[in-house]
């Protein structure tokens, strides 16, 4: 091969190598990969705090997507309808739910509210998250429902414990340690360690799950199809 074509063949080769780098960065980064490339954090959350539960996971939301991860926050509105958080939206059922999930680009976490009693198909999808987490108050009644739900998890040998996150305000010493004092009964009684998160405001637990999805991008398996997989069931649709 002549020189000429020495020089053709390595330019070739760094093109393609900073292609490769190119789509490297874009899968890391989220930038164009869009939904083929880049995965989609599941979030199901149940819900034991009423509106208060909900304004806290509306308020991660909000901290996520200033700071350019696009979030999307459904719940059930009642009558088989779902509230879309944020956007004022309400979709007539589970599966336009799904088909609203496909028609979103550059998602990076998807938020499920679920109710604090969930039936057996809700608590699978509860099981299926990338991260889960069971909000409570400190009222003695909301632990009371969370460990039930713990205990059911446990029973039934489902997925990793949700972290809890206390939504009270700290009022007494009571609520800055109640929802600890469920974590400490699921070790001593279900033998389950459950993880806590400290209730310092949107910011740190934001900062929680962006970090969670800093680490999906190793994942070769992109975009919303496995997310898709992992909600279904709780619509009907086994996929």
């Amino acid at each position: 091969m002549n020189e000429e074509g020495n020089t053709g063949a390595k330019a070739d080769g760094r093109r393609g190598r900073m292609e490769r780098l190119s789509r490297i960065y874009f899968s890391e980064t989220g930038g164009d990969a869009g939904n083929g490339e880049a995965p989609v954090a599941f979030l199901p959350v149940l819900n034991g705090a009423g509106d208060r539960g909900e304004g806290a996971v509306d308020s991660i939301r909000r901290v996520l997507t200033r700071d350019g991860i696009r979030c999307l926050l459904a719940g059930d509105a009642g009558g088989g309808r779902y509230r879309v958080g944020g956007e004022r939206v309400d979709v007539p059922d589970g599966p336009a739910l799904l088909e609203r999930i496909r028609a979103e680009r550059n998602l990076g976490v998807f938020f499920l509210l679920l109710p604090p009693d969930p039936d057996e198909r809700g608590l699978r999808v509860f099981c299926r998250g990338d991260t889960s987490l069971l909000l409570v108050e400190s009222e003695i009644s909301s632990l009371i429902e969370a460990y039930r739900v713990l205990k059911r998890m446990n029973e039934a040998e489902r997925g990793t414990m949700p972290a809890i996150l206390s939504v009270s305000p700290r009022r007494d010493a009571w609520d800055g340690v109640a929802h600890r004092r469920l974590a400490d009964a699921a070790e001593r009684f279900l033998h389950r360690r459950v993880p806590v998160w400290e209730t310092e405001g949107p910011d740190r637990a934001a900062a929680r799950i962006a970090d969670g999805l800093r680490r999906m991008r190793s994942r070769r398996e992109g975009g919303v199809d496995p997310l898709i997989r992992r909600v279904a069931p709780l619509f009907g649709r086994e996929n």
